[in-house]
């Protein structure tokens, strides 16, 4: 197999899938001759940044998500009803040392949940926070219209600085739960100072798990558009080539296809990347394994997830 481009190179573009979950930026596409464009050391620098930062957007995510859903499980049906949310899910993924505070904790809406990392924590699953995520809710996460921005002040995950705010709006209707997710004024700041700055607009579709109300058993598919900008001046754009699945029960993405165009002021390198591979586990499968190809197929390699 012939390869075009370095290892190094392959691995820069590797990690900027990791910032996925999006769709379309259309560009020209200009097969990638050569890699003098990029220095090694600006790859392997900005491939490293890269994937440890899209897993704390992603974690973000996540927390987000349990949070609102269990504030929507705890509130009463009824004006006046018992609230009593335990977060018992949340706390499975941040741990036990963070202050979670409901403003108002009586059930109504808008309200705030408050998540307080302080100075420094360090949860269940060995990551260090720091900071606060502020949850703003106009209303019930599974109600039609409702609006939740999440913002973030001061915080860390660690010691990887992340800045932005996400808005996730509920487009819900007769054909289906739906939900649309941007992040505006997106920042990663590493302790060297390098980092990126990024928007992301995305559509997420459930496809199971409607008719329990447990978010465990939750499945989305996702499309949407990503657009990064590294400090050193790297440009890349993400876009849905297949729809993304993403289960909440399963720590990887399943299937579904990104195409990812890094550019610099220079060149456009193209590339496809598949999370259905290896297409003998069966489509949806739950693994780690994805494909990174460039040149219509003619190069590729086996990417193992984190």
């Amino acid at each position: 197999m012939k390869l075009l481009f370095s290892n190094r190179f392959k691995a820069f573009a590797f990690a900027t899938a990791f910032l996925l979950v999006l769709s379309s930026c259309k560009k020209d596409e200009i097969t990638p001759t050569q890699d003098e464009a990029v220095t090694d050391t600006a790859i392997i620098q900005n491939a490293n940044e890269t994937a440890r930062a899209d897993e704390s957007f992603t974690n973000l995510d996540d927390v987000t998500q349990v949070a609102s859903e269990e504030d929507d499980e705890a509130s009463p049906a009824t004006p006046g009803g018992a609230y009593n949310p335990s977060f018992g899910r949340l706390r499975d993924i941040i741990g036990n040392c963070a202050t979670i505070t409901v403003t108002p904790h009586d059930g109504t809406f808008p309200k705030t949940i408050s998540i307080d990392f302080g100075n420094g924590c360090i949860g269940l699953d060995g990551k260090r926070r720091a900071g606060k995520i502020m949850i703003f809710m106009t209303d019930r996460r599974s109600h039609p219209n409702s609006v939740i921005t999440t913002t973030l002040v001061n915080y860390s995950v660690d010691f990887i600085q992340l800045q932005g705010t996400k808005v996730c709006t509920n487009n819900s209707n007769a054909d289906g739960i739906r939900f649309s997710v941007d992040i505006e004024g997106g920042k990663v700041i590493f302790p060297n100072n390098h980092g990126y700055d990024f928007e992301m607009h995305k559509n997420k579709r459930q496809i199971a798990g409607q008719a329990t109300a447990s978010p465990m058993d939750n499945v989305f598919e996702i499309t949407g558009t990503s657009n990064v900008h590294f400090f050193n001046g790297n440009n890349i754009h993400v876009s849905t080539q297949v729809p993304v699945i993403k289960a909440v029960n399963c720590h990887w993405r399943s299937d579904g296809i990104l195409k990812i165009v890094v550019s610099n002021t220079n060149h456009n390198f193209n590339f496809l990347f598949n999370y259905g591979y290896p297409a003998t586990s069966g489509a949806g499968a739950c693994d780690n394994l994805a494909l990174l190809s460039w040149n219509n197929g003619n190069g590729s390699t086996i990417i193992t997830l984190p």
